[in-house]
């Protein structure tokens, strides 16, 4: 069996959300800051209620609040290195 990375581990949970529950929007975002040179995090709503941010890495999952701007629900495809 092959491992699977972070990046891996987030799309496979994007598409795990995204397969349970279809009328809420989810994403995989990746980026960057002063603790982690790279990262990435899967933004998901739950039942309308504030955005959180999920944590592959190290499995935290944090409140964010509800966004100011529109959130669009069509499909998002990226492609990994």
């Amino acid at each position: 069996m092959r491992s699977v990375g972070n990046e891996g581990l987030a799309l496979l949970l994007v598409h795990f959300l995204r397969h349970l529950a279809r009328d809420r929007p989810t994403y995989a975002v990746r980026g960057s800051g002063t603790i982690c040179r790279q990262t990435i995090m899967v933004p998901h709503a739950f039942d309308d209620a504030a955005w959180m941010l999920i944590d592959t890495r190290t499995g935290w999952i944090v409140s964010a609040g509800k966004p100011y701007g529109t959130v669009l629900r069509g499909r998002v495809h990226g492609n990994l290195p």
